[in-house]
Parts: C-alpha cells; structure tokens; sequence
C-alpha cells in the first residue's frame, strides 16, 4: 500500500500493522523461486518483516516434524511408540514457540513499540 504526499513523494505503508515500511519482503522467497516482480513483494516496516521471517522459520520446522517418519533403526514396536511420544513433544515445543511470537507481536503492539520481540529475548518465555 502506497500513499501518496505530493508528485514526487510516496509513502510506503506497512502492510501488517501500518507504519512507515522500510523494506521490501519477498511473499514468495526467492530461494523458493519467487522473483522481484512488484506481484511478489510487499511493503513491511523492519518489525514487521522479522517477525514473519522468524515465523515462516517455525512454520517450516513444524511441517518438517509432521511429515518426519520413524528411524529405520527404532525396530521394535516400544522404540517406534518412544520415538513417536519425543517426536509429538518436539511439535508441542515448536507450537508453543509460534503462540508466543504471535502473542509477542501482535499487530497492535509492533504498532505502538515499533520492534519486534523476539521469543530468544523474552525473558518471560524460559
């Protein structure tokens, strides 16, 4: 979203929570194949555009975790049953992990504090 001042100012808007952007992110990765088409990219202001990286990080551990089958090495029924109870906690964690980023930058609050908090720096979360 753009807005413009005059006929040579325009004010790029945070398309997450609506302030000043600063920087251009990529909907589709590049490394994903997505390109620099103006299609591809949206306005987001610093805060914003740490806060959906580090979610899209989780995201892509979670799908990792989900699709994960046994080890070839856990032969037993009892050592499949184990490895399946440490695997569903591992998901527990990392969806825990993106509650508290989305509780920690709320649109709202990245609004008014203008930073992203990261779960690794909020004390409150270990």
């Amino acid at each position: 979203m753009a807005i413009k001042i005059s006929s040579q100012k325009i004010l790029k808007i945070c398309n997450r929570c609506g302030n000043t952007a600063q920087e251009k992110h990529h909907k589709k990765p590049k490394s994903e194949g997505g390109s620099d088409d103006k299609d591809n990219l949206t306005p987001l202001c610093k805060a914003c555009h740490d806060y959906v990286h580090s979610k899209r990080k989780i995201l892509k551990q979670l799908n990792l975790l989900k699709k994960k089958r046994h080890p070839k090495k856990a032969k037993t029924k009892e050592q499949i049953r184990l490895w399946k109870i440490k695997n569903s906690r591992r998901i527990r964690l990392w969806e825990h992990r993106l509650a508290v980023l989305e509780l920690l930058n709320t649109e709202e609050i990245i609004k008014s504090t203008q930073k992203y908090t990261s779960y690794w720096t909020d004390t409150s979360t270990h």
